[in-house]
């Protein structure tokens, strides 16, 4: 079984003014899918909150020039390839648990 993933950011925390600059991105509520490649096409999201560091604005990006590439990137890159991959596991563990049911409902008798 495959599973392709994707970013979707569903919120972005910016602060109003910092050093000088405006709409400055503190953090970004996101969900990562994963889809995995079977019929029913099971899919799982989780949903993280990831600060930046906003100590140094050298490389600032103006809030209206900003693209989801730009954020998924900092993501990327705020998290690290460890987390990530955690993230990623849980995700397809979630998934293979549809596929593959371990739990079972059952009724005592009385």
């Amino acid at each position: 079984m495959s599973i392709t993933y994707s970013w979707k950011i569903d919120k972005v925390g910016s602060l109003s003014t910092k050093d000088g600059k405006s709409d400055v991105i503190k953090y970004v509520d996101i969900y990562l899918k994963g889809v995995d490649d079977t019929e029913d096409q099971n899919t799982v999201s989780s949903y993280h909150r990831v600060g930046f560091d906003t100590s140094d604005l050298s490389s600032f990006i103006e809030f209206s020039d900003v693209t989801e590439s730009n954020v998924f990137s900092w993501v990327e890159s705020t998290i690290g390839t460890d987390r990530l991959n955690e993230w990623k596991q849980d995700i397809e563990k979630l998934i293979q648990e549809k596929v593959t049911p371990n739990l079972v409902n059952k009724q005592l008798s009385n």
